[in-house]
């Protein structure tokens, strides 16, 4: 009488949660998983920002490398659970109604960048979930898909009103504002408003 020799297959998280029932099959055979088999085993094994791809006895593998067979050959083996980080893909929507698409990995930081929205005169920020961002701010990335707007604020502008060479006034005021500007009085003198070059060759 003879017994099949068996090999013992344990299952490691690999810093995933849940646990899996150790399982026995065929020595020097190999076995294989299926996407159904796959797919039940991540109802119970969980990572935050991660999907179980497949097992390999490499604990670091790559997904790419990540195979549906195992040679089973010793009398225990260890599979250890290899996660693929999940991706959110961006929307960036302007105020002319133009979209621009972008994917990236969720779990992590997103730093803004200009991406091509430039206007003269005007700093472009961005809207998400109610708060504002300018370009170098950063925002933790946790849906699969995530709308973003696009708006544009002018730039600050400083303006110095001057009077036969004395600083009288500053204002400031954004890129794209009427400055509307005051009348002064002068005695003998009848005020006709201001140049933008002291000795009055501008507009």
């Amino acid at each position: 009488i003879w017994k099949r020799n068996q090999t013992r297959i344990i299952f490691n998280a690999n810093g995933g949660e849940g646990e899996l029932p150790a399982i026995k099959v065929n020595t020097n055979e190999s076995y294989t998983f299926n996407e159904e088999e796959i797919a039940e085993q991540r109802e119970v094994l969980r990572k935050e920002y991660y999907t179980l791809v497949g097992w390999s006895e490499n604990a670091e593998a790559n997904p790419e490398e990540v195979g549906f067979e195992i040679e089973v050959q010793e009398s225990e083996i260890v599979l250890y659970a290899i996660w693929e980080r999940k991706t959110a893909e961006l929307t960036f929507v302007s105020e002319e109604g133009s979209e621009q698409k972008e994917t990236v990995s969720q779990g992590e930081n997103y730093i803004f960048s200009e991406r091509g929205f430039e206007r003269e005169g005007y700093i472009v920020k961005f809207i998400y979930n109610g708060s504002e961002y300018e370009v170098g701010d950063s925002v933790f990335i946790e849906s699969e898909r995530i709308e973003i707007e696009v708006v544009w604020e002018g730039e600050e502008r400083r303006v110095n009103l001057y009077n036969q060479g004395e600083l009288i006034e500053t204002k400031s005021l954004r890129y794209g504002e009427e400055l509307i500007l005051p009348r002064y009085e002068l005695a003998n003198h009848t005020f006709i408003g201001f140049n933008a070059e002291p000795d009055y060759t501008g507009t």
